[in-house]
């Protein structure tokens, strides 16, 4: 299964892969600079870490180190 697949049960219809039990968001990290998020399902104990990218706070910080007018 690929990661969107992965994501499309896991993340926006709550549903395990591998047993088709509910999942939900056991972690979120952004400390690297990147959004992570990990979900579980407690049924077959399944759980995948899913990157959504640059968290906000980098984006927000790396706009702020330029100089005026640039």
């Amino acid at each position: 299964m690929d990661e969107q697949a992965l994501y499309q049960l896991a993340c926006v219809e709550g549903r395990c892969p591998k047993c088709n039990g509910p999942t939900r968001r056991i972690n979120k990290d952004t400390m690297s600079g990147h959004d992570l998020r990990e979900y579980e399902c407690k049924a077959c104990g399944w759980n995948h870490v899913f990157d959504f990218g640059v968290a906000l706070w980098k984006i927000m910080s790396d706009a702020g180190n330029g100089e005026p007018g640039d």
